[in-house]
């Protein structure tokens, strides 16, 4: 499938729009995250009597999801963003100040 100015769809429309040096930095970002968490991660995984690949299963489970979340909200125009955002702030904001009191009333 050819990506072109010409084609009107919501894919072209991304990819024309879309800051692809960024993208491309973020994929080498990962990939090599990916390669570091391959080095490194299995003689730790087996020290805490876990799956050798324990680690690196789970930062691929995460790569996924970014990588998911990263291109839903790429799909969104401004306002639902807004509206996705306040929705999220106004959660965060609630449960932050319960997390700070909670954390006050052992300090007292």
């Amino acid at each position: 499938m050819k990506i072109t100015r010409s084609r009107k769809s919501h894919i072209s429309d991304w990819w024309w729009t879309i800051d692809k040096v960024q993208l491309g930095s973020i994929v080498l970002l990962i990939i090599f995250g990916i390669v570091l968490n391959l080095a490194a991660s299995p003689p730790i995984a087996e020290k805490l009597s876990l799956n050798q690949y324990y680690f690196v299963k789970r930062q691929f489970l995460f790569f996924i999801l970014g990588i998911l979340v990263m291109f839903f909200f790429s799909f969104l125009n401004l306002s639902q963003k807004l509206i996705v955002f306040y929705i999220h702030f106004h959660q965060c904001k609630n449960y932050h100040i319960n997390f700070l009191l909670l954390n006050f009333s052992y300090i007292l």
